[in-house]
């Protein structure tokens, strides 16, 4: 989520609202945010288990 909320703020700077409006409307923006916050998902998970594991 925060890589889409950095690419709208650069888009916005840089080309106004249409540029925001093409960057909403664009699948890779889409894909690149989900793929970005499921591996953070991913990550997350994978530390939680191991701090789980070093406490029993």
């Amino acid at each position: 989520m925060f890589f889409w909320v950095g690419q709208f703020l650069v888009s916005w700077l840089a080309t106004g609202w249409s540029g925001v409006v093409q960057l909403a409307l664009a699948p890779r923006s889409w894909l690149v945010t989900v793929g970005l916050g499921l591996l953070a998902v991913y990550l997350f998970t994978k530390d939680q288990k191991k701090q789980l594991h070093q406490l029993r």
